[in-house]
């Protein structure tokens, strides 16, 4: 039997093992949902929009963001730190898992259009298998001149977002 008949024999039987190894599933390997969920909670002139995974693996590195859409009808000033959306994320015990959670300080200013949006992206490790809490936090003040004197103090909070550490 030539050569090029044993190929033309064996072929069928190599290509249906490859197809059944490329198939198989390690055991070990563990399937994350990629899938994110999106919450908004609207203040006044302002909606706070943020994307938070419901599952990650452990040890992988993973991003929550955040975003401040200015929805007033004039032109208005955000009075606010270097970040404007702060991410807080606990254990079941209520215990801060990021030792880096200090405020910045004031004195930025950013003068917005209707539909302009600020946006936000942290990213985490976790390094525990378990149940997570999120709690997102703005605070900034909106003035009409830019001036902190005529500024309108807006606070906004979302709680009770769950991630899930496989």
């Amino acid at each position: 039997m030539s050569i090029k008949n044993r190929i033309k024999q064996l072929f069928p039987l190599v290509m249906c093992l490859s197809i059944t190894t490329a198939c198989s599933n390690d055991s070990n390997e563990q399937v994350i949902s990629k899938k994110k969920e999106s919450t908004k909670l609207k203040s006044g002139n302002f909606v706070l929009q943020i994307k938070t995974p419901t599952e990650v693996r452990m040890g992988d590195k993973f991003e929550l963001e955040g975003s401040i859409k200015y929805i007033g009808e004039k032109e208005t000033y955000l009075l606010h730190g270097s970040k404007d959306i702060h991410f807080v994320i606990t254990n079941v015990h209520g215990q801060n898992i990021d030792d880096d959670t200090a405020y910045a300080g004031v004195g930025m200013e950013t003068k917005l259009k209707t539909g302009d949006v600020l946006s936000e992206k942290e990213g985490y490790k976790i390094n525990k298998k378990g149940t997570y809490n999120i709690a997102v936090i703005t605070s900034f003040d909106e003035s009409v001149s830019g001036d902190i004197e005529d500024g309108k103090r807006v606070q906004m909070k979302i709680n009770g977002l769950k991630l899930i550490v496989k």
